[in-house]
């Protein structure tokens, strides 16, 4: 059997070989805790378990903005997916008035056959007035000549008033 000191404090102890076929055990530098201090460590994990009741409220909030978030991300990716001809990043168009009602009419046709969609209509209707306050929607409807359908086809002319976006509005008051 060899020992071998480390920083005068450690050993490292391996043992001889043998001529049985038993798998070596792991050797480890580190010390062996003391039960005192193994009883000690657990204290301090249950103390941190238990949090104040201030804490645990703000983790509850944390969990649910996090989960109206993918719910809106899952709300958007939907709409690129059933209508990827007006819900495109690479080229905004402007939608067709009243473009929500029918939205919403496929939201329920989708959620009555079954389908889990993962999202409300609440996080519907945020993801779509998200995507209409986006700058390069906003730039599409300022240059763009007609609003434009859910299948891609052309609608109604792009009012000049509609052209002109609230902000603008509010400056000129």
């Amino acid at each position: 059997m060899a020992t071998i000191i480390i920083k005068k404090k450690r050993k490292l102890v391996t043992p001889e070989p043998s001529t049985t076929s038993t798998p070596p055990k792991k050797l480890s530098l580190k010390p062996k805790e003391s039960p005192a201090k193994q009883l000690e460590t657990k204290k301090n994990e249950k103390n941190k378990e238990e949090l104040t009741p201030e804490q645990r409220t703000y983790m509850n909030n944390a969990k649910a903005i996090n989960a109206k978030i993918k719910s809106i991300k899952r709300a958007k990716r939907w709409l690129m997916d059933t209508w990827p001809k007006v819900f495109d990043y690479d080229d905004f168009k402007p939608l067709a008035i009243g473009i929500n009602k029918i939205v919403a009419e496929q939201y329920r046709q989708d959620r009555d056959n079954g389908k889990d969609l993962g999202f409300g209509w609440k996080h519907l209707a945020t993801s779509l007035d998200r995507w209409v306050k986006k700058k390069a929607y906003i730039e599409a409807l300022k240059t763009g000549t007609h609003r434009y359908n859910l299948d891609g086809t052309q609608s109604e002319e792009i009012l000049e008033e509609h052209r002109v976006s609230d902000r603008q509005k509010d400056k000129k008051s």
